[in-house]
């Protein structure tokens, strides 16, 4: 059996995906356990405070960041349609 760079690069994204996934999974439920829904906001999670530490205190930060999300979510859909 012989290991190719691009069976390394899709064994990668597969484990990326895979991680990414059960965090999510983690975190729902525990933001249905707890009621605490901040951990599911996309700067949370991608830890972007470790770089702007006062990101997480704007009041409407939760709203912007699901704003954000679904832009992010659009710009990769029109892409991967546009690629078919």
């Amino acid at each position: 059996m012989k290991v190719t760079p691009s069976d390394l690069i899709l064994s990668l994204k597969r484990l990326l995906m895979l991680s990414a996934v059960v965090q999510i999974i983690i975190l729902v439920v525990y933001a249905a356990r707890t009621g605490e829904f901040s951990v599911l906001n996309i700067f949370r999670i991608l830890q972007v405070n470790r770089i702007f530490p006062q990101i997480l205190e704007i009041p409407s930060i939760d709203i912007i960041a699901f704003l954000f999300t679904i832009i992010v979510f659009l710009v990769i859909l029109f892409i991967t349609v546009r690629k078919k």
